[in-house]
């Protein structure tokens, strides 16, 4: 059976947006788990995976604790479960879980994929800090098999700042929104009009969402 793990810094990432991986991964025989702070806190996410782990760590870079506590954590937990992919989200919990990985054997090393939700250094972001976040990614680069991203200026980015070679990045545009279910044309014009009329609102307003 093939085994994936996937890992956010906190639950409310899963919960939100990766559940339907969850589902997929399951439905072809997968062993699906999922790792982060808070995690077997979460309903869904303990229902959807088959094993949830709680990871001690925060959104602050610079905590102790989320530097020297949690890669312990995921190297014992890849060396027991023996992923095949490993699959991060989010900036500090991809950092943490690549510099993790970085000298695990060669024997049990999963695959890793990087999805970056929005690189913390960009086009008219402070000097110091784009400074300090590309070279971070640049580093965890080497450790990433793929880095999948979500815009085009990201995509551009990776490519500038050589994040991986060319041939290893994916390029996503956004993540998941449905362009056929959300689509005016499967709107019932009667539909609108009722939920007008429960706001208490005319034809004529405007309205925004």
């Amino acid at each position: 059976m093939k085994r994936v793990l996937f890992i956010t810094t906190v639950s409310g990432t899963i919960r939100r947006f990766l559940l339907p991986f969850a589902n997929h991964f399951r439905a072809k025989g997968w062993q699906v788990d999922a790792m982060s702070h808070g995690i077997s806190d979460c309903p869904e996410c303990t229902e959807a995976f088959n094993q949830v782990w709680d990871v001690s760590w925060t959104r602050n870079p610079f905590d102790l604790q989320t530097l020297f506590k949690a890669p312990q954590t995921i190297r014992e937990t890849v060396s027991r479960e023996k992923y095949d992919l490993i699959h991060v989200h989010t900036p500090i919990a991809s950092f943490i879980t690549r510099y993790s990985l970085r000298r695990v054997s060669e024997k049990i090393k999963p695959k890793v994929v990087y999805t970056a939700h929005g690189f913390h250094f960009y086009s008219g972001g402070n000097p110091l800090k784009n400074f300090l976040f590309s070279s971070l990614e640049g580093a965890a680069g080497k450790w990433t098999d793929y880095l999948v991203v979500i815009n085009q200026e990201d995509k551009a980015a990776a490519q500038k700042h050589r994040i991986v070679p060319n041939s290893r990045i994916r390029f996503m545009p956004g993540i998941g929104v449905d362009n056929h279910f959300y689509n005016n044309a499967r709107v019932d014009p009667k539909n609108g009009e009722e939920i007008r009329r429960q706001l208490g609102m005319r034809s004529a307003d405007s309205l925004f969402l």
